[in-house]
This record gives structure tokens, C-alpha cells and sequence, in this order.
């Protein structure tokens, strides 16, 4: 360092000459201060000397000169002197002694917590079979175009798995299905195929507004019966359309311009009716439809669209894919198993699960999930879908909270043969049939959006527990 180790020896007798303790410290810094201490420089004894005499750097952060002087020091023989009080320049030496060494209070080992549905707490994830991860998801109804919702959820699975998976090392094998058997595919895929057969009849301009007229009626009736907000603000926005694509057009029968002008009137009317002429043919000529590859084509189309949504948002594809179409065998069996095992009773040619007799048993609880809302009609009628909730079909029911795990199929209704008659899969029973089938008796993750737990995952959760004697996961 600069000077020599004769001159350096001076300088600190006299600092340490100085009786007064904050005295020798400043008097010390301003010494310090014309000196470099970097890396490279060796020590002089003079400076090991009056290191010697300190427990600590200074607590006041002005006395920066010694404060790096005492940490380059400190580096230089190999770590700390110890602890103690702040600086303090003795004036006399003494042996100084390691100090006892205090050991990192224990903790509790880091452990993976996530979010349980059943507890509405994080609680700490323990597989079933060490590493090995089960995971069943929920996936898409497949009827119409991917939203928001679609890839907020599929996003945060994705996520979950790849920390699961990529972090934790865990090998997860994630299965999800398509359901391509539901209310809504069929409705749609009747609507579908009845307004393209409408189209492609050509109709006149006279018989579409006269159609579009008829339509509307059972419309407004619609519209003036929905509560809710968004929905009616929807069905207000289809109404304003058509009113105003309908205008021109009968300004148009009435002045009889060209063909060709009629016909492109005729067009937009046909299109921005579409929905009102949906509905009403298929309330009028829907039980018609008989082919049930009008059924398949619908989802199939779909599905392909939700992958390619997927893919776009680098959301990993499943290990194993299922739909329901393709396990029809398996839900029959299992829901032949509720049956068997009391907790299922048919009723004209249809099958539903008895919740009161369930509720009633000392081994199980029905509602896990969200009890509050056992009983909420509203919530196990939409979970029933569109095509099940007429009055004839409610009646079949002894209590009603119970729920489908097999309809009978009306005309205009795809069917399969089951022992209660041609029919079709409640929506419920059909996740599981396909998890049970591929998982076995449990899993370690059951996924899905936070709107399905009541009725959807409730259901699933009774159903896995009567049909196949435990709990489901």
C-alpha cells in the first residue's frame, strides 16, 4: 500500500496515541483517506496491527475511509474477526478468540401447495404413487368457437403442469376429453343443418320476410323473458339487426326494382337472421333430423378450431385425448353400476342418480364442492341442458335435484342402445366414465373451470364415489 511500512507505523502511533475513542476514529479516517486500498496490495503489519483493535467497521456511515479499510482488511485474512460492538479503537492490545458460531434456525422443508377445491385452501400436493402424477381435465364442449374463458383455463393448466412436470420432476400423465355428445351440439348442429337447407331453397323475398315475421314472435317472447344483462343485450342486438336488414327489403317487394337488387337484399337479410331463423325452424322442423352424422360433423369441426387455438397459444397437447362418442360402452357399464349398487333408478326409458338416498348415507355428502348451492335449480337445470328440461322430463325425476346419467333420446336426437332403451349420456356421467376407464378407482389432479363445480364437478364427485365404491380423487 502507498507508503512505507516505517512511515505507516508513525502515522498509527500517534492516531493511537489520542485518548479520546471518536477522536482516533476521525483521526484515523482522515488518514485513510489519502490511501487506496484495492485488490493486489499486500498489508504492511502496521496495518494488521491496528486492524487488530477493531470488533467491528464503524456504525456511523460517515467514517466511510475506515469503514473500506477495515473490510479490505478483513477480505485480505480470510474472513470476519467476529462480532461485537461498533468500531472501537483500543489503545491496548489483547488476544481475541474465535466466537462461538450460531446455527441457522431449522425450518419446516419447501413444499409444492396447491389450490384445493374441496378445502377452498392451498394445501400440500402429495401424489398417490411417489412421482407418478394422475391428471384428468375437463375439456371443451365443442360447439361453437373458442372465448377467453377456453384459454384462460386451458393457459393455467398448462402452466401448472409444465412447473409440476419440468420443476418438480414429477412424470404427469394428463388426459383430457372433447365432449362431442351435449344438449348444446345438438341443437346446434340441427340448427345448422335446417338453415342451410333453408338457404339453399332459395326462398322469395315475400316468404322470408313472411318467415322472418313468423321467427320474431317467439324472438321477443325470448327477449322479454331474459334477465340477464349481457344475454339480453345480445338477443337486443340480433333484434336491431334484423329490423333493420328487414326495411329495405320490403321497401323493395313494394317499389319493384330489379331482380338482381332484391336478391342482395334477400341475402343480407338471410344473414343477419340467421339466429332468429335458427331457432325457429328448428322448434318447428327439428325433430325431422334423423341422420346422426349431422351430429358428428358439427363437434368434429369444432374440435379441430380448439386445437388449432391451443397450439397458437403454446398450450401442451394431452397425453391421451378421449371423447364421448368414442365411450359409450364404458359410461353405459358405469352407470349400470350406479343402478346396481342402488344410487341410480330409470324412469321412462331415461336413468338419474338419487341424490336424496346419496345425501341420506353415512358414507357420503352430496355438494362437496359448493354446499351452498345444493338445491339452486337454475344452476342443475343449465347443468341438464336445454334439451332435458321440459316438463315431462322434469316430472321423471322423484326429487329435483336429481340429475341425468342417461337420457332417453326424443326424435330428432342421436341415440345408442343401452338396457333402458335407445338413449344418449348425461353430461355428468360421461368425465367419469372416460377418467375412471383410464385413470382406475382415483387421481391425483381433476381439473376444470371454476364455473363447472356446482353441478358438474359435485356430480362427478357422487357418482365416481357409487360407481366405483371410493372416492373419485
Amino acid at each position: 500500500m502507498a507508503g512505507s511500512s516505517a512511515e505507516q507505523a508513525a502515522d498509527y502511533r500517534s492516531i493511537l496515541s489520542i485518548s479520546d475513542e471518536a477522536a482516533r476514529v476521525q483521526a484515523l479516517d482522515q488518514h485513510l483517506s489519502t490511501r487506496s486500498y484495492i485488490q493486489g496490495y499486500s498489508l504492511s503489519q502496521a496495518d494488521v496491527d491496528v486492524f487488530r483493535q477493531f470488533s467491528a467497521p464503524p456504525a456511523d456511515s460517515r467514517l466511510f475511509h475506515v469503514a473500506r479499510w477495515f473490510r479490505h482488511i478483513e477480505a485480505l485474512l480470510g474472513g470476519p474477526q467476529g462480532r461485537g460492538e461498533p468500531c472501537r479503537l483500543q489503545a491496548s492490545k489483547g488476544r481475541r478468540v474465535q466466537p462461538q458460531w450460531s446455527p441457522p434456525a431449522g425450518t419446516e422443508p419447501c413444499r409444492l401447495r396447491l389450490y384445493n377445491s374441496l378445502t377452498r385452501n392451498k394445501d400440500v400436493f402429495i401424489p398417490q404413487d411417489g412421482k407418478k402424477v394422475t391428471w384428468y381435465c375437463c375439456g371443451p364442449t365443442v360447439y361453437d368457437a373458442s372465448h377467453m374463458g377456453h384459454a384462460r383455463s386451458y393457459i393455467s393448466f398448462d402452466i401448472l403442469r409444465r412447473v409440476l412436470r419440468d420443476y418438480f420432476q414429477y412424470d404427469v400423465f394428463y388426459c383430457m376429453n372433447i365432449t362431442d355428445i351435449d344438449d348444446k351440439i345438438i341443437r346446434r348442429a340441427r340448427q345448422n343443418y335446417l338453415f342451410e337447407q333453408y338457404r339453399e331453397q332459395k326462398p322469395s323475398a315475400a316468404q322470408l320476410l313472411k318467415d322472418v315475421g313468423d321467427a320474431m314472435k317467439p324472438f321477443s317472447v325470448k327477449l322479454s323473458e331474459t334477465t340477464d344483462p349481457d344475454k339480453r343485450q345480445m338477443l337486443e342486438r340480433i333484434q336491431n339487426s334484423v329490423k333493420l336488414a328487414t326495411e329495405p327489403l320490403e321497401q323493395a317487394v313494394h317499389s319493384n326494382p330489379s331482380g338482381e337488387e332484391v336478391d342482395s337484399r334477400v341475402q343480407v337479410l338471410l344473414e343477419e337472421a340467421k339466429d332468429l331463423l335458427s331457432d325457429w325452424l328448428d322448434s318447428t322442423g327439428g325433430s325431422e333430423v334423423t341422420d346422426n352424422s349431422i351430429f358428428s360433423k358439427l363437434p368434429k369441426f369444432w374440435e379441430e378450431e380448439f386445437h388449432k387455438d391451443m397450439e397458437a397459444l403454446n398450450v401442451l397437447p394431452p397425453d391421451v385425448l378421449t371423447r364421448v362418442s368414442e365411450y359409450v360402452p364404458e359410461i353405459v357399464n358405469f352407470v349400470q353400476k350406479i343402478v346396481d349398487n342402488g344410487y341410480g333408478y330409470a324412469s321412462n326409458g331415461s336413468v338419474y342418480f338419487d341424490t336424496a338416498k346419496f345425501a341420506a348415507s353415512e358414507k357420503h355428502s352430496y355438494g362437496k364442492l359448493v354446499p351452498e348451492a345444493v338445491g339452486d335449480q337454475k344452476a342443475l337445470q343449465e347443468g341438464e341442458g336445454d334439451l332435458s328440461i321440459s316438463a315431462d322430463r322434469l316430472s321423471e325425476k322423484r326429487s329435483p335435484n336429481d340429475f341425468a346419467l342417461w337420457k332417453a333420446s326424443k326424435p330428432g336426437e342421436p341415440s345408442w342402445p343401452c338396457p333402458w332403451g335407445k338413449g344418449r349420456p348425461g353430461w355428468h356421467i360421461e368425465c367419469s366414465a372416460m377418467a375412471g376407464s383410464l385413470l382406475g378407482a382415483s387421481m391425483d389432479i381433476h381439473g376444470g373451470g371454476f364455473d363447472l363445480r356446482f353441478p358438474h364437478h359435485d356430480n362427478e364427485l357422487a357418482q365416481s364415489e357409487v360407481g366405483k365404491d371410493r372416492l373419485s380423487c
